[in-house]
């Protein structure tokens, strides 16, 4: 699952006029391979930072002191306290593989695949203390035919939308301003 978040951050770095300060990451865990996305912001000379919990105001801190204008979020699985979100300047936005608000949690692009949807997409929002809730910002669906998780994943990641993860950056920094209502009906969170 991290190979997709190093996507995104590739696509945020692409080109970008950004500066990149800090990249959080799953904590290592024994016996596992490294986060790609962990590896890759290495490569490149990121400062990379793996708190256990975001709910620890010494985290909070941490945050705090890298200055930052603007959180950008993918394929999260831990839920992020609301503290933790504003930290930044303008807040957080999370970009979410699925069509907010039908499929929410950490299941939610398997679930359109299983129940024989013709189409899946992302999503990208500002997030709030709440499993995948907030204000939408941009959403885009996939119309194709879904042969399968992984080609769905990939499909996401690696079309057109990615671009638009520069955009929504582009917006937040000249409005500071959600542009669409927040979601709450056609609501489903699926298990693992």
């Amino acid at each position: 699952m991290y190979i997709r978040a190093r996507s995104v951050l590739e696509a945020v770095l692409d080109k970008s006029v950004d500066e990149v300060v800090a990249v959080y990451s799953a904590p290592d865990k024994e016996g596992r391979p490294l986060d790609p996305l962990k590896e890759w912001a290495l490569e490149k000379g990121l400062s990379v930072y793996q708190p256990v919990s975001y709910k620890d105001p010494a985290v909070w801190e941490q945050l705090g002191s890298h200055g930052a204008d603007l959180c950008v979020m993918a394929y999260v699985l831990l839920l992020v306290p609301e503290e933790a979100l504003n930290v930044p300047r303008y807040g957080s936005i999370q970009y979410h593989p699925s069509l907010l608000p039908m499929h929410k949690g950490p299941s939610s692009i398997n679930w359109p695949i299983i129940n024989g949807e013709e189409k899946t997409g992302l999503s990208i929002f500002w997030p709030d203390s709440g499993l995948d809730t907030g204000f939408l910002l941009y959403t885009s669906d996939a119309a194709d035919d879904l042969l399968g998780v992984d080609l769905g994943y990939r499909r996401i990641i690696n079309k057109k939308d990615l671009k638009f993860v520069r955009g929504i950056i582009t917006y937040v920094a000249v409005s500071h301003t959600p542009i669409m209502l927040p979601h709450s009906k056609l609501v489903s969170i699926h298990p693992l």
